[in-house]
């Protein structure tokens, strides 16, 4: 008797296009159903995943299907409660309260969460209209409390949610770059530059204490891109009285002048072109 394939047609349905097609993932699922064959837990978790989608956000559907598969004696791991949480995360308007609710109901029910669970619920705090810093903060002592691991992305969401208020928290955001860098966790571009921008971005513009932070982000061994770097020349620009000056003029057909001495940057710059890969596919063991 011919038999539906229990992960490849739903693996096939979920990830063949994009956005998703949720509802062929659906259909699919159930037509598992339909015909005997029974979906597992990783056969719900592509399915709720393709919900959870920035472009098709569906929290409703996805707290469904985690009932579906509570109902037909499944549990429901740690990657099931981290795409509910995405969900909510990818809704419009963004759902914070309710993504963290779904971290304290993996609490309750014993289900093992990890950094990513954490991570995205600050990262809803941070997308928050209005941005929700403190609960973002609140987050980072809970995960040190329940030894999570806090890495960079953990702090980096921090710094976008006192980035994201208005006006922005520019000090505190500062403030959680210097717990991150005193603690050892490396720094990514993300945490500076944010930063810098915010300054430069500031009425009237900070451009010292962007560049303080700029220096600080060179001894880490990262280097403006594009945009910045136009700021930059914009603030200094303003600075000495020739607003809309820009370095480029004098330069016809070539980049702003750099420093040419180091390979470092020379691979930073040239990595600007190299095109953006497609994300990979987790296997599906991980699921």
């Amino acid at each position: 008797a011919y038999e539906i394939p229990r992960v490849t047609g739903v693996q096939t349905c979920a990830l063949r296009s994009q956005p998703p097609r949720t509802m062929d993932a659906l259909k699919l699922l159930n037509e598992m159903k339909n015909r005997g064959v029974q979906p597992n837990v990783i056969s719900y978790n592509i399915v709720i995943g393709a919900f959870a989608s920035p472009i098709e956000a569906d929290p409703e559907t996805c707290e469904e299907l985690v009932c579906q598969m509570e109902n037909e004696g499944l549990e429901p791991n740690c990657h099931s409660f981290n795409s509910l949480v995405r969900a909510y995360l990818n809704s419009k308007p963004v759902r914070a309260e309710e993504a963290e609710g779904v971290l304290w109901r993996m609490e309750d029910r014993g289900c093992k969460w990890d950094s990513v669970t954490w991570t995205t619920v600050i990262s809803a705090y941070a997308k928050a209209r209005p941005a929700q810093p403190e609960q973002a903060e609140r987050l980072l002592v809970c995960m040190a409390e329940r030894r999570v691991p806090v890495d960079t992305i953990s702090y980096s969401g921090v710094i976008a949610a006192y980035i994201n208020c208005v006006p922005p928290e520019i000090q505190k955001a500062e403030n959680i770059l210097d717990i991150m860098t005193s603690r050892k966790v490396k720094a990514n571009s993300f945490a500076f530059s944010s930063i810098i921008m915010a300054y430069l971005n500031s009425k009237p513009c900070l451009l010292e204490d962007a560049e303080r932070v700029l220096t600080r982000m060179q001894m880490h061994g990262l280097y403006p891109d594009r945009v910045m770097q136009k700021a930059l020349d914009k603030a200094h620009g303003e600075q000495r009285g020739e607003e809309g000056r820009h370095p480029s003029a004098l330069w016809s057909g070539d980049p702003p002048p750099r420093d040419r001495n180091s390979r470092h940057q020379y691979t930073h710059h040239l990595n600007e072109y190299q095109p953006r890969q497609r994300p990979r596919v987790q296997q599906m063991t991980s699921l």
